[in-house]
């Protein structure tokens, strides 16, 4: 009911947001997993079993319930994308897309659509692949606590024996209250084993309990009040500007729950949406505590997941293709693998399960496909092997050549008798015959 902000589908019983409650930003301006983005915007495009992660964002608001969306993206990929949303996608949600120089970042991009938020929005980075079924239950909350951002996390997997752990990867230490739900304390810093964590004495004063966790993941799925636009532009131009959601914007929030006077400097003005009203004023609000930054703990069954590293994006694509989850690669459903009912394949090769084959492929005798996604239009002569891969469209690869726990991007061409293992190669690139390429990242 429009009561609740939240209406029922008759044909599938999921429950959705009101989509006139909130807006929905898409922000593709990564500048991660190169060579990986050479040719596409970086990353919403990328494809992941054989569809662009930007499809995966559109299903989900769809399933949510929501119409519309703006999309913005760097200057580099605009073409791309509208070619996308003009011939490929199908769907339901109208998008709104807004370009901006390469060089500028996540907060630079909401200050360049400001005039276009009118209500709170949500905000889904470009490389996020994220079950629907939370949506509802997250609006609720932030719509409850009167949040200044509600952000979305899920606990991360604990670790096995064969986790390879980036060298230098960096850990979010997490403060959260006595309810695990109201976000104390957020920083990103590099690994360590030991040392110390500070914390000022004027949120122990307010809030004497703190919990620090460094096992939950940031989705980097947010919800944020309007006035935080206000925010970004008062400080835009100063020496303190907000750049950057999760660096800047989000511990800035998290330090004026307990120091008002930092918004006040800037003459910042606070205000909550109309559908707030009955709980500022039924007793129960507090005066004192008007920013409020709020966490959504995602089930742990739910699917989640980004493409932060070449690993993450290689996992992601074996998740995909699995058939397993909320989402679905396009190409028909076999026995365990997606196979395009135009692809050409050999009766004598053995493609897998988890595996996904693109429209016009076409694969020789005695190949061997396991784990893996090939794109479009891609040649497998006899006697290839593809383990554990990503094949993106166009790529070639000639009799007796073996690739392993690596991705191939559009256009790669490989000779014969080669074997590549741990790499990642970009656009177009081409491989001499009777080679072996081993952690090559080009």
């Amino acid at each position: 009911t429009q009561s609740t902000g939240v209406v029922t589908s008759t044909l599938t019983g999921r429950i959705l947001v009101h989509w006139m409650e909130f807006q929905v930003v898409i922000l593709s301006v990564s500048r991660r997993l190169y060579p990986l983005t050479n040719d596409a915007p970086r990353p919403i495009l990328l494809p992941v079993a054989n569809r662009p992660i930007l499809s995966f964002q559109l299903e989900f608001m769809e399933k949510a319930g929501f119409k519309e969306a703006i999309v913005v993206t760097h200057e580099s990929g605009f073409s791309n994308l509208q070619n996308f949303l003009k011939n490929s996608y199908k769907g339901t949600v109208k998008t709104d897309v807004v370009v901006i120089d390469d060089l500028s970042g996540s907060t630079d991009a909401l200050l360049k659509i400001k005039d276009k938020i009118k209500r709170d929005y949500i905000v889904i980075s470009g490389d996020l692949i994220v079950d629907p079924d939370f949506i509802h239950k997250m609006v609720d909350v932030h719509r409850a606590q009167n949040a200044s951002v509600t952000m979305l996390f899920k606990k991360q997997k604990p670790p096995t024996e064969n986790t390879k752990q980036p060298k230098h990867k960096k850990v979010d230490f997490v403060g959260l209250d006595s309810s695990s739900t109201r976000l104390l304390h957020f920083k990103s810093i590099g690994r360590a084993t030991e040392g110390s964590l500070s914390l000022k004495k004027g949120l122990l004063k307010r809030f004497p309990n703190v919990a620090m966790h460094t096992n939950l993941t940031d989705a980097h799925f947010y919800i944020f009040s309007k006035w935080t636009l206000d925010l970004l532009e008062k400080f835009h131009n100063t020496d303190t500007k907000l750049d950057g959601i999760k660096n800047r914007l989000i511990p800035f929030l998290v330090r004026a729950q307990y120091n008002p006077e930092i918004l006040k400097e800037k003459g910042v003005n606070i205000y909550f949406p109309l559908s707030m009203a009955y709980t500022m004023t039924s007793g129960h609000y507090d005066s004192d505590d008007k920013i409020k930054c709020i966490i959504y703990m995602m089930d742990e069954q739910q699917y989640c997941a980004r493409t932060k590293t070449v690993a993450d994006y290689l996992e992601m694509n074996r998740d995909i293709a699995s058939g397993s989850k909320a989402y679905k690669p396009s190409e028909a459903p076999g026995k365990g693998n997606f196979i395009s009912e135009s692809a050409d394949i050999d009766p004598r090769t053995q493609i897998g399960i988890e595996c996904v084959v693109g429209d016009k492929t076409k694969i020789g005798e005695r190949c061997s496909v396991k784990k893996s996604c090939i794109g479009q239009n891609c040649t497998l002569e006899n006697n290839v092997k593809i383990i554990n891969s990503v094949l993106m469209d166009g790529v070639t690869v000639k009799e007796g050549s073996k690739i392993q726990n690596s991705i191939l991007c559009s256009g790669v061409n490989v000779g014969s008798d080669v074997t590549i293992i741990d790499s990642v190669l970009g656009p177009l690139f081409h491989i001499q015959s009777a080679l072996n390429l081993s952690l090559i990242h080009i």
